[in-house]
């Protein structure tokens, strides 16, 4: 191998521009596209709804101070540390995730003091030049809440100003102080993450959310349909953790299948079918991540190729089929194939992963 120059992976052609980056298998996309055509609007990435409208909020405070793009970026950063530092200062919130930076604003909250000019400084509570922000930004402007067409943040078309303002009361007063004492943080806690749920700023997101009114079909029915039936599966399921259970009811449940609620909801079948083809994605990036954990080194594929042989069943490929539940029940509604534990295909799974 001496004098051999090994340039990206293998497994593609780096001229065709084509599945790159973090998703080479390229089995990931349909299913995003998919869950944004759904809830439009909604982020995947963080359960925190009030930056939504605390980055609305410095939009509409820089607008109205026709702050500069790097004062609005100071603006921004200065006030979602003295968010995270009152919601780290209220306490716990259970099953509630640690607001943004909290690994380097929660220790400065136990020296009794938070020195916000020195935490929301470059490359300190965060390594992004506009905060969190990115995340947010493309919901946000989605609902109107920002527009970010001329390289800043400014008031969207659906911005109410005053609700903003009502809802977060003092903290542009508190991210202009150089530093604040934890008795002070304590004193708003309406400012908290948690204080959206009673808060006007949070009114008018789920205003936004869940409009009363809207055209069929759109962006705002889309994501009226999904959260009811979300909800409608809590109401059937109540015990169910959402994150790891609804899937399961949706697509594998027949109370689910015969619900009259559901059944009349376009969203259902469309869901059903993405929550699926999620477990396909799975299979796939499990998979992919055994092969690579194969790997030691430099590695010919056909040694790769005889460790995934050597990890299967010893049967051919029809008596592997045949010995596969069935996928369907005699109504047409999908069955549990996949997470049956009679099933070779998930004896497999769990085998290559030590289960």
């Amino acid at each position: 191998m001496t004098g051999v120059a090994v340039v990206g992976p293998g497994w593609g052609d780096p001229d065709s521009g084509r599945f790159g980056g973090r998703y080479p298998l390229a089995v990931e996309r349909h299913t995003m596209r998919q869950v944004a055509a759904l809830v439009p609007g909604v982020t995947t990435v963080t359960p925190h709804a009030r930056y939504y409208t605390l980055h609305a909020l410095v939009a509409a405070e820089a607008s109205e101070r026709g702050l500069a793009a790097a004062e609005t970026v100071d603006l921004l950063r200065r006030a979602e540390v003295v968010m995270a530092a009152v919601t780290l200062a209220h306490g716990h919130h259970s099953g509630f995730p640690q607001p943004h930076g909290s690994d380097r604003i929660a220790p400065a909250l136990r020296t009794g003091r938070v020195d916000v000019t020195a935490l929301s400084a470059p490359n300190v509570y965060v390594q992004a030049e506009w905060g969190f922000s990115g995340p947010y930004v493309g919901s946000e402007s989605l609902l109107g809440l920002v527009d970010t067409s001329k390289g800043s943040i400014r008031p969207g078309e659906n911005l109410d100003t005053q609700a903003v303002r009502d809802g977060l009361g003092g903290l542009l007063d508190l991210a202009r102080e150089d530093d604040i004492d934890i008795a002070t943080l304590r004193t708003h806690r309406s400012l908290c993450l948690c204080g959206a749920a009673r808060g006007k700023d949070g009114e008018l997101l789920r205003s936004l959310m869940l409009p009363t009114k809207f055209v069929p079909s759109s962006a705002a029915d889309h994501r009226a349909q999904t959260i009811r039936m979300l909800l409608r599966l809590l109401t059937l399921q109540p015990a169910a953790v959402p994150t790891r259970d609804l899937w399961h009811v949706l697509a594998f449940d027949p109370t689910a299948a015969q619900d009259p609620v559901l059944v009349n909801l376009e969203a259902t079948p469309a869901w059903t079918g993405l929550v699926l083809r999620g477990q396909s994605v799975a299979a796939w990036r499990n998979l992919w991540a055994w092969l690579v954990d194969q790997i030691e080194g430099l590695m010919e594929i056909r040694a790769l190729a005889d460790a995934l042989a050597q990890s299967l069943p010893d049967q051919t490929v029809r008596e592997f089929e045949d010995a596969l539940p069935p996928v369907t029940h005699a109504d047409g509604r999908p069955a549990p194939a996949e997470i049956d534990p009679e099933s070779p295909r998930v004896w497999w799974r769990l085998s290559i992963h030590g289960g």
